[in-house]
């Protein structure tokens, strides 16, 4: 009974909003209008975040949690001591990648020279901050003092002597085990040959790495400038022999800021696109009854509300990611819907009815089935906002915000335009022009037509409603529908791709999506180092304690794609080479370093004091009197990196290594928290479908309290949502941020049209399941027309913009609004009218959720109304 008086309670409500509305429309049209000018002055402080870094690791995460113990452990000064395969992170460098432009080898003296010509000119750029001159001189991460210098310059001075096989380079690491150094060419190098002793004979392409020192605070400003004007300088530069491709902080947020002020440019042409679509189909046979202006007035609507959500979350500190764009195009294509559903709840009330009373009853029907999809929606952006990524959750914050501002408007400024347009057809206005229409006594009988059912909607009852009647086409619905469930989980578990790539927010012919694709073809056969980090004190001096690290080491090791030990940068490795070499003897004469103290004295007194054990010092931390070692880090090689999926796979192996070890380990990489998404995205898009659906169904039954409709509806949205991810897996479309994104939106679109059939449904007085299944789709057959076609029109724009992104969402949205159409118009009516011959709660009148009038009897109703409207009034205008 409590669940039927919240639907009774804001059945009421909403008819006496109606009502008032129907007696101001103006000032219903102009405080929205009002409101948002008001919060727009927001947009001019709003700040974008373009932290790629940040904005797509998830917080909190065990490749985030990893991340900050490098930090906090192992930090690095970048103005003294850079060591690229010691970072945390990869945003302390400008990268770029030569390769030739015949594809071959690039050991010949015209290449090298333009190599050399490209340094030349990077290491000239200059910048001017605050008066001060700036070059890379001065701008540089240095080790020891000097600027760090790409070893690819090494190979270059020294190629004809590599050819001749007089100079010999081994690869990927140099090392040198007497003088117990190294020089690492694994980031420098790529496409390389190598003899039968791993020394290098040519090489296809090389990279030549600027470190910048952005742990200072006071170089960033420079270092930014630096890196814009380096883009300019690349992108400008041509070369005989030569291609060049490279990547920096800087042209990252360029290129995501070019891809949303391109997509920006094309909003004004999806408005015109979708005002044209509604604007045809909002005309009739009848031109009084046509209301063409409510097609424009709803986008409107939506567009005030994406202005006004907007400025309110500048306003509230919340910054804008470019990712939120998509939402843009996506309210403005299916936030009208619900106006479809108002336009089409006034076409069934009583024309000899007053406009107020009119007003109510649209307002009264369709207001709640538009409340329940509102609340669905902004529900499931809520949901959205528990995913540990902070660009995803920036986009439900926004599209929450967005959703309830385009409620908000929907039921004030678009209700009093169609209050507006009701004068405007009392008075038989022409509804292009506003004049009046003439009736003269030959054709007066026009007049009457107005009360004739629409003709449109009328053919969806008749025609769609009729043959879903046959019991041998409410098969064939069947079995399409299993037919498409069965695609659509095939689909679902024939997922192979996921993960987020960078390439995927870059222009399809972006100098960044050429880096990407030089370095999977040509740096592949060596990766990146993985940490590996011991964060327990141990005593290394045991051979037991040195066993149980080694047995560790191999496992990791004796994975596919990580590197043998022979590339392992061990400071335990090279200091019992140090501590067994025969000329350290005399020199460790005394010291007992099977003793844990004499260990650690000679490990930190001696021989990380040697030049070529500095490299170590950041692998070691010692406690506070230095008599302990706390926590250290070994180094190893990712190695056959082919795709994303590899590098998936053995993020999750590697894991499971940690996991297993009887030492409490901690692995970290630079790639790893971009990895991770995969990881975690699978089991968050099922937990939200799940919890979605689950909340969908709750709703629902709340407002509309039939506990087999509700359940129908949820399992029908399920499916869909189902059906929408294993057939875009099917187009390609990687299970990445931009699918759990799509699939809130699947999530709120799904919802809509099957709410609206299914309360039509039950709320029907007719106790055939046939007849209201007929009844069902004449008020809402068209909407769902009108709503899944504007929807598919407003991303009409995305397939053609080169962006892996946004064709991806132009595909999940298509199959949204296909599948969404489906169900609705067909799947639900037949469903529910075999049930409902079964179950008599979906086939009995069911007054309490019909409207307020079943309550009250129709007089009364109207006196009382009118009594609410006129005391209260001026109050209830107030707090709307």
């Amino acid at each position: 009974m409590k669940l039927i008086c919240i639907q009774y309670g804001l059945s009421r409500y909403l008819l006496v909003l109606g009502r008032i509305i129907a007696r101001h429309p103006l000032y219903f049209v102009f405080s929205p209008i009002i409101i948002t000018a008001l919060l727009s002055t927001g947009l001019f402080r709003m700040k974008s975040n373009r932290d790629v870094e940040y904005l797509f690791t998830a917080l909190n995460g065990r490749a985030d949690n990893n991340k900050k113990l490098v930090e906090t452990l192992f930090p690095q000064n970048l103005s003294y001591h850079y060591d690229h395969h010691r970072l945390a992170q990869k945003s302390h460098f400008t990268m770029v990648q030569v390769i030739a432009k015949d594809g071959g080898h690039i050991l010949h003296d015209k290449i090298i020279n333009e190599i050399y010509l490209l340094d030349e000119i990077i290491r000239n750029i200059t910048v001017y901050v605050d008066g001060k001159k700036e070059d890379y001189s001065t701008l540089c991460g240095k080790k020891f003092g000097k600027c760090v210098k790409s070893n690819a310059m090494k190979v270059l001075s020294n190629a004809n002597d590599i050819k001749a096989g007089t100079y010999k380079i081994r690869y990927p690491y140099d090392i040198d085990d007497i003088r117990m150094t190294y020089d690492e060419y694994i980031l420098s190098l790529g496409g390389v040959s190598l003899d039968e002793n791993q020394y290098l004979t040519s090489v296809k392409a090389v990279r030549l790495i600027y470190v910048l020192d952005k742990s200072n605070p006071a170089k960033r400003e420079a270092i930014s400038e630096w890196e814009s004007i380096f883009n300019k300088v690349i992108e400008s530069v041509d070369f005989e022999t030569i291609s060049v491709s490279y990547i920096n902080d800087e042209s990252i947020e360029e290129e995501m800021k070019r891809c949303t002020d391109r997509l920006l440019l094309r909003i004004p042409i999806v408005i015109t696109i979708v005002s044209i679509f509604s604007f045809v189909t909002c005309l009739t046979n009848d031109w009084v009854k046509s209301k063409p202006w409510l097609g424009p007035a709803a986008c409107l609507s939506a567009g005030l509300a994406l202005a006004s959500g907007a400025g309110f979350m500048s306003y509230v500190g919340i910054e804008y990611v470019d990712f939120n764009i998509a939402l843009c195009y996506i309210i403005l294509g299916t936030e009208i819907d619900d106006a479809f559903v108002l336009i089409a709840a006034w076409r069934v009330t009583n024309p000899k009815d007053s406009i107020e009373k009119r007003m109510g009853q649209t307002y009264s029907e369709a207001g709640v089935s538009i409340t329940i999809t509102s609340i669905t929606n902004f529900v499931s952006f809520c949901i959205g906002m528990s995913a540990p990524f902070p660009a995803f959750q920036t986009f439900c914050m926004y599209g929450a915000t967005w959703f309830f501002f385009t409620y908000a408007y929907q039921i004030t400024f678009f209700g009093a335009c169609l209050a507006l347009s009701a004068y405007r057809e009392k008075n038989y206005l022409h509804p292009l022009t506003f004049r009046p229409l003439k009736y003269n006594e030959e054709n007066s009988d026009k007049k009457a037509d107005i009360y004739k059912e629409e003709y449109i909607m009328a053919k969806f009852r008749d025609v769609i409603g009729h043959l879903l009647t046959f019991t041998s086409v409410k098969v064939i619905v069947i079995i399409i529908f299993i037919t498409n469930l069965g695609i659509g989980i095939m689909g679902l578990m024939m997922y192979s791709k996921s993960g987020n790539d960078y390439a995927d927010v870059f222009r399809y012919n972006s100098s960044l999506v050429t880096f990407n694709s030089v370095m999977h073809k040509y740096f592949n056969k060596y990766a990146y180092p993985v940490h590996v980090i011991i964060d327990e004190p141990l005593d290394y001096s045991d051979m037991e304690v040195q066993k149980k690290i080694e047995e560790t080491l191999q496992k990791f090791e004796a994975h596919p794609n990580i590197a043998d030990s022979s590339v392992r940068l061990s400071w335990l490795k090279y200091y019992n080479f140090f501590l067994n070499h025969p000329t350290r003897t005399i020199l460790l004469r005394g010291f007992n370093t099977s003793d844990k103290e004499d260990f650690v004295f000679v490990l930190r007194n001696i021989f990380l004091r040697l030049p070529q054990a500095q490299e170590f010092k950041s692998d070691i931390i010692f406690n506070e009197n230095h008599t302990e070692i706390m926590a250290s880090r070994f180094l190893l090689l990712l190695t056959n990196i082919n795709d994303q999926n590899v590098e998936i796979n053995v993020l999750r192996d590697l894991y499971n290594i940690v996991d297993n070890s009887p030492l409490k380990i901690h692995i970290h990489s630079i790639m790893f928290h971009m990895i991770e998404q995969a990881l975690l995205i699978t089991s968050i898009l099922y937990q939200l479908a799940i919890v979605s659906a689950v909340l969908i169904c709750l709703v629902f039954f709340i407002f509309v309290p039939n506990v087999t409709c509700a359940l129908c509806t949820s399992m029908i949205i399920l499916c869909i949502i189902c059906e929408t991810v294993g057939f875009v897996s099917l187009f390609h479309v990687k299970l990445d941020i931009v699918m759990l994104a799509s699939l809130v939106v699947c999530v709120g679109f799904s919802i809509n049209y099957p709410t609206h059939i299914s309360y039509s449904f039950v709320t029907s007085n007719k106790l055939n399941p046939d007849e209201r299944l007929k009844k069902a789709l004449y008020e809402i057959g068209l909407p769902i027309f009108q709503g899944s076609f504007s929807t598919i029109l407003g991303v009409s724009v995305l397939p053609f913009e080169p962006f892996y992104s946004s064709v991806s969402f132009f595909k999940i949205v298509l199959v949204i609004g296909l599948q969404t159409a489906f169900h609705a118009m067909f799947v639900i009516p037949v469903f529910l009218t075999i049930i409902g011959n079964f179950n008599k709660s979906l086939t009995r009148k069911i007054d309490s959720t019909k409207s307020i009038g079943a309550f009250i009897p129709e007089n009364d109703l109207h006196e009382e109304s009118m009594a609410l409207t006129s005391e209260k009034d001026q109050a209830v205008t107030t707090k709307l």
